[in-house]
């Protein structure tokens, strides 16, 4: 099972920078 799905990994993308947009705002973790 090797593929790629762009939609995947879009979702995946903006899942990840959507997590660190909230980490960051709340102060959950220093900004490197």
């Amino acid at each position: 099972m090797y593929y790629r799905e762009p939609e995947y990994l879009s979702l995946l993308k903006y899942l990840y920078s959507l997590l660190v947009t909230v980490a960051l705002g709340s102060g959950v973790f220093p900004h490197i």
